[in-house]
């Protein structure tokens, strides 16, 4: 007999009402991840000159 690792997952109707604003969420991520990076790799090198 084996046993799954993983479970067996089922979304709820609330759960699939998030899935069209994650998928929107997750374009806009993909359209701007590079602007993304730039703004965090600044924000940590303002921060490591403050110390």
């Amino acid at each position: 007999m084996s046993i799954s690792s993983a479970p067996d997952a089922v979304l709820t109707t609330l759960g699939r009402g998030l899935l069209g604003p994650l998928d929107t969420a997750c374009a806009w991520t993909r359209e701007h991840w590079d602007e993304l990076i730039d703004a965090q790799e600044a924000g940590l090198a303002r921060a490591a000159g403050r110390h």
